[in-house]
């Protein structure tokens, strides 16, 4: 772990960084585009792999674009971290985002919730809003309608029990079939999953995350970070998840919008809003391991 210090260094340099070479290339004025999107939702802005590759055997829904002329201060930017709470990097995710005062939305893994139910307690005190991720963490490619079902309602049960009430439900890896459709339809849930992935999981440096998404960033965009090591992480810790936020953070106020935690009806909805992550992970079909 490193020290708060070194870290506050490393974001100084990577808002620095990043800020010079935004400015050089924008305006404040200038209108976002919207994300281009094949029939599955899979983004296309960067030129990725096909959807076949991407998602196996995922439903193939439509999936509505974004906003059309989404403009620099429309709104709000959602925050949102998966795979917690871990007792090491949860709160100083917390710790940064408080420096910041910004709010964002943890999609749990219950189990771990129910282990560190303090800082599940120090998430809903702090303002930020807590959310449903999984059980069990397996793409929902593997598991049958009925598996996926009762993992929601295991998960649901494991969040009321911590006094948490919730309709909002991304599924593990981003990963939505049928199935996921019936269950969400069955427990009155919406499915969220996002528009600018920083691919944290990999240890990626923060000003190599933030140049990235940063580009996309527009009112109704769902960043997505983790504050936990999931299934498929290949980084050991979360430090540059750390030098990212507050550099995030300028970046989106930069743009004169605002960051902020997904209520019960904003953010990125399967079918409603923008499209899921933007690229793969080498192992089978699998995902963004969000």
């Amino acid at each position: 772990m490193q020290g708060n210090s070194e870290v506050g260094s490393r974001t100084k340099a990577v808002s620095g960084l990043y800020l010079r070479r935004w400015k050089q290339q924008r305006k404040l004025s200038v209108p976002v585009g919207e994300v281009g999107l094949t029939e599955a939702g899979v983004c296309t802005s960067k030129g990725y792999n096909t959807e076949e590759e991407r998602y196996g055997a995922v439903d193939r829904r439509t999936l509505k674009r974004p906003g059309r002329g989404a403009q620099y201060g429309s709104g709000a930017v959602y925050l949102t971290f998966d795979d917690g709470p871990d007792p090491v990097w949860t709160p100083q995710v917390l710790d940064a985002l408080d420096a910041g005062g910004a709010r964002a939305t943890f999609f749990v893994i219950t189990p771990l919730a129910g282990r560190y139910p303090h800082l599940v307690e120090r998430m809903i005190s702090g303002g930020h809003a807590v959310a449903l991720h999984c059980v069990r963490h397996i793409r929902h490619t593997a598991l049958d309608a009925a598996e996926i079902l009762a993992d929601a309602e295991k998960g649901l049960g494991d969040l009321a029990a911590l006094g948490v009430k919730t309709r909002n439900w991304r599924p593990p890896w981003g990963v939505v079939t049928e199935g996921t459709r019936e269950a969400a339809r069955t427990l009155g849930l919406e499915l969220r999953l996002w528009s600018e992935d920083t691919h944290d999981w990999r240890g990626d440096p923060a000003a190599g995350m933030l140049e990235s998404i940063a580009p996309g960033l527009a009112g109704g965009s769902v960043v997505l970070m983790h504050d936990g090591l999931g299934p498929g992480a290949t980084r050991r810790g979360c430090p540059e998840t750390l030098a990212l936020i507050p550099a995030l953070l300028e970046s989106i106020r930069e743009r004169r919008l605002s960051p902020a935690a997904m209520g019960a009806a904003v953010g990125a909805q399967v079918g409603a809003q923008v499209g899921p992550h933007r690229e793969t992970r080498r192992e089978g079909a699998g995902l963004s391991p969000a």
